[in-house]
């Protein structure tokens, strides 16, 4: 007994030093529909892996990256170590279906070193400018995990709770800049809010306030914040450094500066109608808990299409009967990845009214992009598949029924046509630019985009590049089109709707603030200014000075291109154009990608699980359920770039000498379904019971020493069904022999037991959990369904099978409490039976067993388990073939907001408990049940999960000695 408390003393010791944790969500599903054709662009400085046929986004990147790492490296004093990697999906639905990421870690455990490969993941959208904001936000977050975490898994509790909307705010600083729409935004969160806007986590508030310490103070404040964060500072501490004011006094002083900067430019502020906004100028409603509101309301006005956003899913209702007494149609639902926070990039559904009155909706299904057809009632019409198309960016509709689509595929935007009828495509334009924003005109003869593509002039010829801006097209004519408003330094425009006669109406930033404007379908430019906004001078100004210190700048000094390309070797004067060449695509440096291991870790940890232990043979552990030994298992593996591939390895030497555990597992995640392949082997110590009275063939008593040796093979499928529910198969050969010790003179001549079984397993699981503000805690529920069949060849060939099923739910009681409940039901059958056995805990460090239990040689069980948790009772104090089994646990979480300075104490939960259980044993037809209450604690301690329970049974068996656990689980 004196293990578990070394234990703690080093969990202890440990903890001195670790940070908080935050809730994980639990692993869920990924769908793979696509199989990809990988490609990959080697460079000096970075890896381009994009799927072939994309080589124009492949393409793109390489020439972009290069000036976004160097702004990266300007802004933050920072580059990403090694050789990064930049995977291009197609579209952001194919995005969702990566397994990268999938495979998470268990938090940090003492002790343990881990190395990470470095992945960045884009996906293309239709538009080149937001995939290359995507790019630069990648490389932002990369520089920070790798610089600020260091690679942690555990966030410190510092960067998780209120500091934690600036970080946020920093990161989309350096990644995007300060925009107009972010001060349009901030002087409309001023006037709604007041000094409210600076209180709460909005990124846009955020993002203000590091732009006001770089105008306010240094104009490389944020670049000395970060550099005190890798010292190890706090968020607030790090910045009171270099400002020499707290973070109150400065939230004050940012809402002074912006209240006066609004207050200068309201006049010439307007409201871009609501019929006609978009993600981009509109602001997030809450309606009745939803995180989304959309409206899309027909041209009769008698309809509206509503989009709510809420648990991961988009639902689509219809309402109607307005504006009388209004009547709610559910249409559909879009269900989005649950393990992502944020789905703001998506932008499905995308709805459309025709002028028929039917609905349509497009959005991705199962791998395809689907076009459904709705009555204003909600009635489905029809669907129609959209093949040869990644996504679509937005949709209009023709007279003639044609639906005009801003589509792209093989990494070209395009305006198209698609028939229904026929499902023929056609497209509208051509050349290498991007069609987003599609409009159209009340008679159907033209449309308008916003259209262009980056220039590149070290790579591409100058004929490749296109003036970002609105663009007008007749469709009769698809070879011109006429740009009506272009982007300059810092406008930025794009085309809200035709008028009835024939003008177009244009959100637009030309005056240095966002407003809206009609111009003729001609096009002409906007007249000067009236005035010059706050933005607009901080724009030249900085401009201004960064083109002094160009000039200003050494010839000699070198580039971060040359330090990438030559390690900070390169002589003076070398051309720069060269470098960018160096590192542009060229079809020659692209190779097919073959299995690339980006990652291998170590770890050394105590371990306690049951493996293979989850059924043990009855006969061959001779009676005994034998609960594993606690132990370091040191695990070993890699993957491939995707994850696609996984090769683990892992040995597990239990203290003492009481034997060994060693697997090897490769698990294919490349496809749909999921398969792997595993081989293990364990030996451990068995002490048979003298008194049980087994005996063998011969009648003789069995030695009081004894191995048993395991070999198992496993053959291993996965089905996922959605991302909460999943089906599984296991077909497994396992051997067992109990080899008894030789002690004595007598028991040199005993046989070993050997058996062969066939074990066959299928699953249904589905989870439904989602992660809450507090540790260890979930909202949601959790279901299983587990079918075992067993059969043994050889002498006594026998055959049974194990029906099993699970379910829990998770819900929070306000801000502390926390309620759990949990059910399980069991059943056996066949020739034989499986043996459940109730009591304690699972991987209890300290479990107790009730010896006065034996169970004979000859009762009917080929298989033996242990049902937990069944807290208040000893081991083998209820069994039988059949059970069922509640749990109840009520936890209070009453130190996670103190300031406390261990990590274990602020994570503490205190709970009260109730078990349960009923069991029926063999040949009886009636059910025993036991009951017991008790409280819990439970924690993690240096990474650990540990929990301390102490329960007293109830009922018959009141009065009796409580029964306490100490276990390495939270369950």
């Amino acid at each position: 007994m004196k293990r578990p408390y070394i234990l703690l003393l080093l969990f202890l010791f440990h903890d001195l030093f670790s940070g908080d944790s935050i809730a994980r969500m639990p692993p869920l599903n990924r769908m793979q529909y696509h199989i990809h054709r990988w490609q990959i662009l080697t460079t000096p400085a970075f890896h381009i892996v994009f799927p072939r046929g994309y080589d124009s986004l492949a393409s793109l990147a390489s020439v972009q990256l290069p000036g976004i790492m160097e702004e990266i490296k300007e802004a933050t004093g920072m580059l990403p170590e090694g050789v990064p990697h930049f995977i291009i999906y197609p579209s952001i639905d194919q995005l969702y279906q990566t397994n990268i990421g999938a495979d998470r870690e268990l938090p940090l455990t003492f002790p343990m070193t881990e190395i990470k490969g470095r992945r960045m993941l884009v996906a293309f959208d239709g538009s080149y400018s937001r995939l290359i904001r995507q790019l630069r936000t990648a490389v932002v977050r990369m520089v920070w995990e790798q610089y600020s975490y260091k690679g942690k898994e555990e966030v410190p509790a510092e960067h998780i709770s209120d500091p934690d909307w600036f970080i946020e705010g920093l990161l989309q600083y350096w990644a995007d800049g300060w925009t107009i729409e972010d001060e349009e935004q901030v002087c409309i969160a001023l006037e709604d809010q007041g000094d409210m806007a600076f209180t709460i986590a909005q990124p846009v508030a955020a993002k203000a306030f590091c732009y006001f310490l770089t105008r306010r103070y240094r104009s490389d404040a944020l670049k000395q914040i970060l550099y005190q964060l890798r010292q190890g500072k706090k968020t607030p501490s790090a910045i009171r450094l270099i400002t020499k004011r707290n973070m109150e006094t400065l939230k004050q002083e940012c809402v002074v500066f912006f209240t006066g900067r609004c207050r200068s430019t309201a006049s010439f502020r307007q409201t871009i109608p609501e019929a006609y906004s978009d993600t981009l100028f509109r602001s997030h409603i809450e309606h009745a808990g939803a995180r989304r509101l959309q409206q899309y309301p027909d041209k009769a006005g008698s309809h509206i299409a509503i989009v709510t956003e809420k648990d991961n899913k988009r639902n689509i209702y219809i309402a109607g009967g307005l504006p009388a007494v209004p009547r709610i149609y559910p249409v559909c639902t879009y269900v989005m990845p649950p393990w992502l926070q944020q789905h703001d990039p998506d932008p499905y559904p995308l709805l459309l009214w025709q002028s028929d009155g039917r609905l349509v909706v497009v959005f991705p299904e199962k791998g395809k992009l689907k076009i459904r057809y709705f009555n204003p009632d909600g009635t489905f019409l029809s669907d129609r598949t959209l093949y040869g198309v990644d996504g679509v960016e937005s949709l209009a509709r023709l007279r003639d029924g044609r639906l005009l689509l801003s589509a792209y595929r093989k990494g070209k935007s395009d305006i198209i046509s698609f028939d229904a009828r026929s499902l023929k495509i056609r497209p509208l334009t051509a050349g290498t630019a991007e069609y987003t924003q599609l409009h159209i005109d009340a008679a159907g003869r033209q449309l308008s985009y916003r259209s262009g593509y980056p220039s590149d002039p070290v790579y591409h010829p100058d004929s490749l590049s296109r003036s970002y801006g609105v663009y007008i097209q007749s469709l009769h004519d698809t070879a011109g089109s006429r740009l009506i408003l272009g982007d300059t330094l810092y406008r930025k425009s794009r085309a809200l709707q035709f008028t009835a006669d024939g003008n177009i109406v244009i959100a637009h930033t030309g005056w240095g603030i966002l407003r809206t404007d009609t111009f003729p379908a001609s096009g002409i430019d906007l007249p000067r200014a009236p005035f010059v906004s706050p933005w607009v001078s901080d724009f030249m100004a900085d401009r201004d000075s960064a083109v002094q210190a160009k000039g200003s700048a050494p010839v000699e000094e070198p580039s971060v291109l040359q330090g990438i390309l030559s390690a900070g070797h390169t002589g003076a004067g070398q051309d720069r154009d060269s470098l960018l060449r160096a590192l542009a695509y060229h079809r020659k440096r692209v190779k097919p990608y073959l299995i690339q291991l980006y990652s291998a870790y170590f770890s050394a940890k105590v371990n306690n699980d049951y493996f293979i232990n989850r059924y043990q043979p009855y006969k061959a552990y001779l009676g005994t359920f034998k609960f594993p030994d606690v132990g370091g298992m040191a695990l070993a593996g890699f993957s491939d770039l995707f994850e696609h591939h996984h090769f683990n390895a892992g040995y597990r030497m239990p203290v003492g000498i009481n034997g060994s555990d060693f697997f090897l597992r490769y698990e294919n995640k490349a496809r749909l379904v999921d398969w792997h392949l595993l081989f293990f082997r364990k030996v451990e110590r068995l002490a048979p019971d003298a008194d049980r009275g087994w005996k063998d063939a011969l009648g003789r008593p069995y030695p009081a020493a004894a191995r048993v040796k395991t070999h198992y093979y496993e053959l291993g499928f996965h089905y996922p069904l959605s991302y909460n529910w999943s089906l599984g198969l296991d077909l497994a050969l396992r051997r067992d022999r109990t080899i008894f010790l030789a002690t004595e003179q007598y028991s040199l001549t005993y046989a070993d037991l050997q058996q062969w079984w066939n074990i066959n397993t299928f699953r249904v699981s589905g989870s439904g959990l989602r992660a809450t503000a507090n540790p260890m805690l979930y909202r949601g529920w959790t279901a299983g369904l587990l079918l075992d069949g067993m059969v043994s060849t050889g002498r006594g060939q026998t055959m049974l099978y194990s029906l099993q099923a699970s379910g829990a739910w998770h819900q929070p009681l306000g801000a502390m409490l926390h309620f759990v409940s949990r059910g399980q039901l069991g059943y056996s059958g066949g020739n034989n039976y499986m043996l459940f056995n109730f009591g304690g805990q699972d991987n209890n460090l300290a479990y107790l067993r009730d010896t006065s239990v034996r169970f004979g040689q000859d009762e009917p069980y080929a298989f033996q388990t242990l049902v937990t948790p069944f807290r208040g009772y000893a081991q083998n104090s209820l069994y039988g073939h059949s059970y069922a089994l509640f749990n109840a646990d009520l936890y209070g979480t009453f130190f996670h907001h103190l300031p406390v300075p261990f990590a274990a104490l602020k994570q503490l939960q205190l709970g009260v408990l109730t078990d349960v259980a009923a069991a029926r044993r063999l040949p009886s037809a009636s059910f025993d049940a036991l009951w017991s209450w008790g409280f819990s604690a439970r924690t993690r301690l240096a990474g650990y999960p540990l929990r301390f329970d102490i329960a007293w049974p109830a009922g018959a068996h009141a009065g009796e000695p409580p029964v306490w656990a100490l276990s390495l689980s939270l369950q």
